[in-house]
């Protein structure tokens, strides 16, 4: 045991260096800041007698220690421990900047907020949604012009091809299939395809702006400050990847707007279920996103089945259980018998086993010398031993793309077996090769991955797709000032976190810890769906993808604000 737990202890290590090098890029910039405001406002607090706040106290060392470890390490490409002086002396400093920012905010833009809150808070539901949808629509509005007839991901060609028979093998959803398939042939029958796929982007586009607004006017009932209802439109108007996805033809973004209204909705059954459930119109929208949201991703099901019985229980009244029971079991049935139905090939085995996979071909290649002769043969029943030389730490697919489908129970038994073996001898292996697989989901400053697009502009399809279809690339030239305009902005320092995966992870935890410490379990519920995206993308064969994680990050800044202040309004 005490073997076991030192190899781990030097794999933890090992990824403290790995997150040290991440947020390197912030120490310059934190510093000049922390100089630049720290002495005329350690004089206000001075002048004023101000106390000391725990609550931000223990927010700024929680910060404070995680950006400090990477001034403390000599060398982050190499396994160390921290200087312990080292960073004593820069969690200080850091520490003081956390405090000062942190209640800088809290006294100037709040109190700010105060002096227009009355003004913003007087507009009536429908004045607050049409004022949010128009600010919207003008922010995105470059992006139609520039992007115009629409982004396509890469996946969607996939579809296309498997909806005119060109393709027999497609792991996407078959009901994505289906609707790419209806938007080509309706191009091919008013004779444009470019003009149905603008048209479908066009009120993709038109949908999320509804539903954000829809949930700008939620917050703004629920007494959120003016100044975090404007900046919550600045965020999914002026950064790119909002209208980017927004305007694009693809799996995740149509799930996003998906996931988006029914973390709503479930907000609104959690916050007051009489209300909810005594307007049908509700009942219907709820249980309508609930089947489409189950049909866009594979396995999202689970997603609407859980959330669906779990509210269930929220209130203890018969009839509210056996609705939201009967939603769950048709949601489940037609997600089980559908496929069988339309004789729906299963995904293939290999992208189940992705993880082991991938901790095998790290193992074999860090500790080669130890895999016997056996051990060998039974890796080589399931995947050409030869192929894990392949190994990619931040993506499975060459190593996966190499399993054998076709191996039968008793092999895959006896590689599980060995998987496990291997476990059991090095585990600080596994602890790495997942590490490696995942840690730009919750990173803050992990940049964009370089194997796979951050955004998609255009058409990034197979160039194949071109010849064996009637449809036509997007030669818009505003492509290559969108591409410059989401670099520019991801590069630019603290704006460019808002354009990556780690500080939105950030955000839902604390929201999640903020829950747990109220003891107000029921708003959970409200979270899981985005919780469920995360863990799924962790567990994805592509390190820090950003459209794996896009559904997750385009519910963040609403749902987590929502259920912040639900919980203040009970407090």
């Amino acid at each position: 045991m005490t073997k076991f737990l030192s190899k781990c202890t030097g794999s933890i290590s090992e990824i403290l260096t790995l997150f040290n090098e991440q947020v390197k890029s912030m120490e310059v910039l934190l510093i000049t800041a922390w100089l630049g405001i720290s002495g005329s406002y350690l004089q206000w607090l001075k002048r004023i007698e101000r106390k000391l706040n725990g609550g931000v106290i223990g927010i700024s060392i929680l910060f404070s220690f995680f950006t400090s470890l990477h001034a403390s390490m000599p060398n982050v490409n190499a396994v160390a421990n921290p200087n312990s002086i080292l960073f004593l002396l820069h969690m200080s400093g850091y520490f003081i900047f956390y405090y000062i920012v942190i209640t800088y905010l809290y006294d100037y833009l709040f109190e700010f907020s105060g002096k227009i809150n009355q003004e913003v808070l007087s507009f009536s539901r429908k004045k607050m949604f049409i004022t949010s949808f128009i600010c919207l629509f003008l922010l995105w509005f470059p992006y139609i012009i520039m992007c115009a007839p629409g982004n396509m991901m890469w996946d969607t060609g996939l579809s296309i091809e498997h909806s005119l028979g060109l393709r027999q093998v497609n792991n996407n959803p078959f009901f994505q299939n289906y609707i790419y398939g209806l938007v080509y042939h309706f191009g091919t029958l008013i004779g444009n395809i470019s003009i149905s796929v603008f048209l479908y982007n066009f009120l993709q586009l038109i949908l999320f702006n509804a539903v954000i607004s829809y949930g700008i006017v939620i917050l703004k009932g629920h007494h959120v400050p003016s100044i975090l209802l404007i900046g919550i439109i600045i965020l999914y108007g002026l950064f790119p990847v909002f209208p980017i996805y927004a305007f694009c033809m693809g799996k995740d973004s149509n799930f996003a707007l998906c996931l988006l209204m029914f973390s709503i909705l479930i907000f609104e059954l959690v916050t007051n279920k009489v209300r909810f459930l005594s307007d049908k119109r509700n009942i219907i929208l709820l249980f309508f996103i609930s089947i489409l949201l189950s049909l866009l991703r594979n396995q999202a099901y689970l997603i609407a089945v859980i959330c669906l019985f779990v509210c269930s229980f929220v209130k203890d009244k018969k009839s509210f259980r056996k609705l939201l029971w009967g939603m769950s079991f048709i949601v489940l049935i037609s997600n089980l018998t559908i496929p069988k139905l339309l004789h729906i090939p299963q995904s293939d085995l290999s992208e189940n086993l992705s993880i082991p996979l991938q901790q095998t071909a790290y193992y074999v290649n860090r500790y080669r010398d130890e895999i016997t002769e056996s051990e060998k043969a039974v890796i080589d029943r399931v995947i050409p031993y030869e192929a894990l030389d392949l190994y990619n730490q931040g993506i499975s697919d060459p190593i996966k793309d190499k399993f054998d489908n076709l191996a039968d129970k008793d092999a895959i038994c006896s590689y599980i077996k060995v998987w496990w073996k291997h476990f059991l001898t090095h585990p600080d292996a596994y602890l790495k090769a997942s590490f490696y697989g995942n840690y730009g989901y919750y990173f803050p400053t992990a940049n964009r991955n370089d194997l796979k697009g951050h955004t998609f502009v255009g058409y990034e399809v197979d160039p194949a797709i071109f010849n064996k279809t009637e449809l036509e690339d997007n030669t818009n030239p505003g492509i290559k000032i969108v591409n410059m305009i989401d670099s520019y902005v991801t590069d630019t320092p603290i704006l460019g976190v808002f354009q990556k995966i780690g500080i939105y992870t950030w955000i839902m935890a604390v929201t999640v810890l903020f829950v747990l410490l109220q003891k107000k379990y029921k708003w959970l519920l409200c979270i899981c769906p985005s919780l469920f995206v995360f863990i799924g993308s962790c567990c994805s064969p592509v390190n820090g993808y950003f459209r794996y994680a896009f559904p997750m990050i385009v519910c963040i800044p609403i749902v987590c604000t929502m259920v912040l202040f639900a919980l203040i309004d009970e407090i």
